[in-house]
């Protein structure tokens, strides 16, 4: 009987050390929100199901320039809030907030439209802007801000495509000033 019940805890501690392995190897360390490889897969899963979908790419403009000004230290605390503030941006749990890597993040929301990309777009910029979180050496404002591009899926579009589509208007709305959402795909090309 003892040994029974010592077996049943170390299959136990075995079930739970394993449980936390998985939950390591799918987020992100520092920011807890899902890691680019939980992203990627999702994001293929979604257009491999055809299912209508948005994508928005978050970056944090200048973080290069807070990191020097306060240190990495500061610059780790800064994308810890950065991540909270995505967080409360989505819509439910089917909606996935991953760090892709350095400053830069991504919103995935099955099931979204144009119009649900914009309204989460417009969430994630009223969200820097009511936390404000100072940034002594911004060029942009006083405090952090971030530039968006988002896109919706289009029946052409595999994951890849989907991506540069987005990837190509966060360049843009870092090229017209940054700290700003714009839309992918010509016919829906608009600021928020």
């Amino acid at each position: 009987l003892a040994l029974r019940r010592q077996r049943g805890r170390l299959l136990a501690e075995v079930a739970d050390k394993t449980k936390a392995l998985e939950e390591l190897a799918r987020t992100d360390a520092l920011t807890g929100l899902a890691n680019r490889r939980v992203f990627d897969t999702t994001l293929e899963q979604l257009i491999a199901q055809g299912k209508p979908s948005a994508l928005l790419l978050i970056d944090v403009d200048h973080f290069k320039r807070y990191n020097d000004a306060l240190g990495h230290h500061a610059g780790d605390l800064c994308l810890t809030e950065v991540a909270m503030l995505l967080r409360r941006c989505i819509r439910g749990d089917a909606d996935l907030a991953a760090r892709l890597g350095g400053e830069e993040f991504a919103l995935l929301l099955p099931g979204a439209d144009a119009q649900a990309a914009r309204a989460a777009a417009q969430r994630v910029m009223t969200a820097f802007t009511t936390r404000a979180l100072s940034h002594p050496d911004s060029p942009v404002a006083t405090h952090v801000t971030a530039s968006i591009g988002y896109a919706v899926t289009d029946p052409k579009d595999d994951a890849t495509a989907l991506y540069r589509r987005t990837d190509a208007a966060l360049y843009r709305a870092k090229a017209n000033g940054r700290a700003r959402a714009v839309e992918a795909a010509a016919e829906r090309d608009g600021e928020v």
